[in-house]
């Protein structure tokens, strides 16, 4: 299973990438992007299970960013991940993601979100 995390962090990026490659197994394969038209690449050939998307981000920001990967992969589950925790009432208003993490995200917090996704595979 293929997943995609999406910050235009560096260390934030890998600190992500980390805790999902402590939960996840061998069969799942992390992707990463560090902007907007690259996220919109990725999601549209590899088709995610799980975008992990950031809000803040230069250009187009997460929440716009969220519409357009909706179209490109309507399976794919999103979960929004901020370290503006007065983003959340605003993300908890969208009707696409299916959870909001705040960073640091840890593995307790992934493995919730991972059992509330909108669109879980069976």
């Amino acid at each position: 299973m293929k997943y995609l995390v999406v910050d235009d962090e560096q260390l934030i990026l890998k600190d992500e990438v980390r805790v999902l490659e402590s939960i996840l197994g061998d069969d799942s394969e992390i992707l990463t992007a560090d902007n907007s038209s690259d996220a919109i690449k990725l999601a549209k050939s590899e088709k995610p299970y799980v975008i992990f998307l950031d809000i803040n981000m230069p250009g187009m920001d997460g929440f716009e960013l969220s519409q357009v990967i909706a179209k490109d992969s309507p399976d794919s589950n999103i979960v929004f991940v901020t370290g503006q925790g007065q983003r959340c009432p605003e993300a908890s208003a969208n009707k696409i993601a299916s959870s909001i993490l705040l960073k640091p995200v840890t593995k307790l917090e992934v493995q919730d979100a991972m059992m509330r996704l909108r669109k879980p595979r069976i």
